[in-house]
């Protein structure tokens, strides 16, 4: 997928969770609360938030995010995919401060799930059981649509 096509896709979420009135969006600069679950992303969202890192992060921030990755992927490793869906996990590699260094050019999997409650939030990140997260469905229907046509697409070129 081209980076133009990828930036509408990323638009087009941006404005739903702007002009959405109720219920609130309660995602905002400095919550990173789901900045500590395992996420997923497609080849085409990985190259293009490499691009974005490359052009933003000086070389010695990109070495030390490397680092992070590195750390990351180990903790990873010996998890199977039920623990990985169902586990706190470390901060995202991406995370520095409470901050997103890739933040404009995040992975589907980090736009679509925008929380209306960050209290829930705050509790599923300390490891609360048996909570409903609530999110915009409409917005996570949307992502869950382009990264599974992200994926078919990948797939008929192998």
């Amino acid at each position: 997928m081209a980076d133009r096509e990828i930036a509408d896709i990323h638009e087009t979420l941006e404005q739903m969770a702007k002009t959405r009135s109720t219920p609130r969006i309660a995602c905002r600069k400095g919550c990173a609360h789901c900045c500590y679950q395992f996420v997923s992303a497609t080849v085409p969202e990985v190259l293009y938030l490499a691009d974005h890192l490359r052009e933003k992060l000086a070389p010695a921030e990109l070495a030390a995010l490397q680092e992070r990755i590195g750390r990351h992927v180990e903790v990873q490793r010996g998890l199977s995919d039920d623990e990985i869906g169902t586990s706190v996990a470390p901060a995202c590699p991406l995370l520095v401060g409470d901050a997103c260094v890739g933040f404009e050019a995040r992975p589907l999997s980090c736009r679509g799930f925008n929380s209306y409650d960050e209290e829930t939030c705050a509790a599923f990140r300390r490891g609360e059981q048996d909570l409903v997260l609530d999110f915009c469905e409409a917005q996570r229907e949307i992502v869950e649509a382009v990264r599974m046509g992200m994926l078919q697409g990948s797939a008929t070129l192998a």
